[in-house]
């Protein structure tokens, strides 16, 4: 079985963003998405009777074009570049 799993980038931002104000983690930023994915134990049964492997992860994500601080938007494009680095995939 092939798996894709489809990432909404704002929502787990703002996520993360509280998760780091409540003290739940201590560092999240840079989220290795295919790597989490991959870890996330399938505890269901059609899944477990056949061999799975994930194949894509999309990340979808608006730019932050409305914020005045340019550098919000910089840090957000460094971030889209670095999820697309052959490294990232392997």
């Amino acid at each position: 079985m092939r798996l894709a799993f489809l990432i909404d980038g704002l929502n787990v931002y703002h996520s993360i963003k509280v998760a780091l104000k409540e003290k739940v983690v201590t560092h999240a930023k840079w989220l290795d998405y295919q790597a989490f994915c991959q870890s996330l134990p399938l505890d269901v049964s059609y899944l477990e009777q056949n061999s799975s492997k994930v194949v894509c992860v999309y990340y979808f994500s608006a730019l932050p074009t409305h914020i005045a601080n340019k550098s919000v938007l910089d840090r957000h494009l460094i971030y889209i570049d670095a999820l697309k680095q052959p490294s990232y995939f392997a």
